[in-house]
């Protein structure tokens, strides 16, 4: 019996010969298919920090395998369903707020898998911040000019067109009851 290892996978053609003692001879050929048993070997990859409504980028190009990978498939849950993007880099727009497990698996021409996982931290946005400071000074700068008035500080009295002039000025103080 004869064995040899065969160390890069791929189709190969086999020829065989056998001889017996007397020198009579028999030929046979036939075709070996030598399977990649390697798994892939995906890239580490870091957790992700964006803001709602800001793109995510995926990048998984420098997944590795002695054949080579050919397929990308990146999965997470998004409003309670399945969400899946196909490449070695993607890009995705998370538009809630919250934390995302994403998990990629990078396959091989022979159909070997391997899988990582990462985190994605999306942040809610800051615009009910930014309403909330453009309602205060919209109260602070009017506040004044509908005050103007109402009990909020010395009234001067109108005089009739037709009173005496005088060079006196009554100013009276009300106070609001």
């Amino acid at each position: 019996m004869v064995q040899f290892p065969f160390d890069v996978p791929g189709d190969y053609t086999i020829t065989l010969t056998a001889t017996d003692a007397a020198g009579n001879s028999a030929t046979d050929t036939f075709d070996l298919h030598v399977r990649d048993t390697v798994l892939p070997t995906p890239p580490s990859m870091s957790d992700i920090e964006v803001g709602a409504g800001e793109k995510a980028t995926f990048n998984a190009q420098d997944a590795m395998d002695n054949v080579g990978v050919v397929k990308w498939t990146w999965t997470f849950k998004e409003d309670g369903k399945t969400a899946t993007l196909d490449g070695a880099k993607v890009s995705h727009t998370f538009d809630t707020a919250g934390d995302y497990k994403v998990t990629l698996r990078v396959e091989d021409a022979e159909g070997n898998t391997a899988d990582t996982s990462f985190d994605v931290t999306v942040a809610g946005s800051n615009w009910l911040w930014i309403v909330l400071v453009l309602v205060i000074v919209v109260v602070v700068v009017a506040a004044p000019f509908f005050m103007k008035g109402r009990g909020g500080g010395p009234v001067e009295e109108a005089v009739p067109d037709d009173a005496p002039e005088t060079d006196e000025i009554v100013i009276e103080e009300r106070i609001a009851k």
